[in-house]
C-alpha cells in the first residue's frame, strides 16, 4: 500500500481545517458583546446616579473631597493630647511612659488610623495618607490632620473626645473595640490573641 500524500495547500483541506460550527460562532459573538456590555454599563449616567443616591441615603449628604481635604498644608496645632495616649496605653497594657516621647510606638498609629481617622469616609484617609509621605521608616513628613479642613478638624476633635470617653469606660482594648464599634459604626477586627507586647 502506498501512503497517500495530503496536499495542505489545497482549498478543500483549508476549508476543513478552519470550518467552525454555527454554535461556536454564536458563542464567540456573545462573549465579545457581553464583555463590552459589562464594561460600558459601569460608566453610564444611570449607574453614577444610582451611586450618588446610595451615598445620599447612607450619609444624608453628598460626599465632596474638598469638604475634608486642604490643598495647602495647615499650620501645626496639636490635636491628640496626653489623655488620649495614656488611655490607649492603659487599655493596651503598656507603660504610659512610652507615650511621653515624641515618636510613639507603631501600634498607636495603627489604632489612630483605624478608630479615629477611620470614621471619615475611606477616600479621605487614603488621600491624606498619600499627601503625608514617609521621610524615614515610620516617620511622616507632616501630621495627617494638617491636611484637614477646619470643619473636618472639628470632626476629628469630636472623634478623639468620643474615643477617650469610650476608653475610660473600658478595661481592655478588646472591650473598647466592641463598644466603640457598636456606638460609632467603626468596624474592627477583634484580636484572637492578646497582643500586649506588640509595638
Amino acid at each position: 500500500m502506498k501512503d497517500k500524500k495530503v496536499n495542505i495547500n489545497s482549498k478543500e483541506t483549508a476549508k476543513k481545517i478552519f470550518t467552525r460550527k454555527e454554535q461556536d460562532l454564536q458563542l464567540k459573538e456573545q462573549l465579545l458583546i457581553g464583555a463590552d456590555m459589562l464594561i460600558s454599563s459601569k460608566g453610564t449616567d444611570e449607574n453614577l446616579d444610582k451611586l450618588s443616591l446610595k451615598i445620599k441615603l447612607y450619609s444624608g449628604k453628598e460626599f465632596f473631597l474638598e469638604d475634608y481635604i486642604l490643598n495647602d498644608l495647615a499650620e501645626y496645632s496639636p490635636r491628640f493630647y496626653k489623655d488620649f495616649y495614656y488611655q490607649f496605653a492603659r487599655l493596651k497594657g503598656i507603660p504610659k511612659e512610652l507615650m511621653d516621647v515624641y515618636r510613639k510606638p507603631r501600634c498607636v498609629a495603627s489604632f489612630t488610623k483605624e478608630f479615629i481617622y477611620g470614621r471619615f469616609p475611606y477616600k479621605v484617609l487614603k488621600v491624606i495618607l498619600a499627601k503625608s509621605v514617609f521621610i524615614f521608616p515610620g516617620v511622616r513628613a507632616n501630621k495627617l490632620f494638617q491636611y484637614l479642613t477646619p470643619s473636618a478638624s472639628e470632626q476629628l476633635d469630636l472623634f478623639i473626645m468620643q474615643a477617650v470617653e469610650t476608653m475610660k469606660k473600658c478595661d481592655n482594648l478588646t472591650e473598647f473595640k466592641l463598644m466603640y464599634s457598636k456606638d460609632f459604626k467603626v468596624y474592627a477586627q477583634v484580636d484572637m490573641f492578646d497582643d500586649k507586647n506588640t509595638f
